[in-house]
């Protein structure tokens, strides 16, 4: 919101759920429960966005919709990087700046509006995970991870960064 400063009901739609979706998106390859939250979270605010914008002609699930075989490519590109990014260890390929690039292709589309949102989101998940002390594989597929030691993530410091984020974003 900081960045793109919407002032109409479609961009803060565009914003907050393209946001959402990047923010969690990395993750997709995550087996704890814990990690389930901060999905159903993201699942739920983009559900309800685009349904309140279905019910107040607010555009954005009607662009969605008619840009027909677009997003349908868009949709299946998206389940089959998400597929794939379940199937992987944690901060392995999901968190690489190619797999950021294709799920931002993808999310490009199904609706142009929310990819810069979602990069932005997914970048800035990346910069946080940085500084950990468990490398992520960035240039994947080469196998060297990259991180700067810094701190360990546990759930409480998961449950900080989480709401400090969700706080920043209302």
């Amino acid at each position: 919101l900081l960045v793109f400063q919407p002032v109409t009901r479609a961009g803060l739609t565009c914003a907050i759920t393209g946001g959402a979706l990047g923010g969690v998106f990395a993750d997709v390859d995550v087996k704890a429960d814990s990690s389930k939250y901060a999905e159903m979270t993201a699942a739920g605010l983009t559900l309800a966005l685009l349904g309140v914008d279905y019910l107040t002609d607010g555009g954005v699930f009607d662009r969605i919709y008619s840009n027909g075989t677009q997003t349908v490519i868009g949709l299946v590109l998206m389940l089959f990087l998400f597929l794939l990014g379940k199937t992987g260890e944690h901060r392995g390929r999901t968190h690489s700046f190619i797999y950021m690039g294709l799920t931002s292709l993808a999310f490009t589309l199904i609706y142009g509006e929310m990819a810069a949102a979602f990069a932005i989101e997914y970048l800035s998940h990346l910069a946080a995970d940085l500084v950990n002390m468990k490398p992520e594989k960035l240039l994947f597929p080469s196998q060297k991870g990259y991180c700067l030691n810094l701190c360990h993530s546990d759930r409480l410091a998961n449950e900080l960064c989480f709401t400090l984020s969700v706080s920043l974003s209302a």
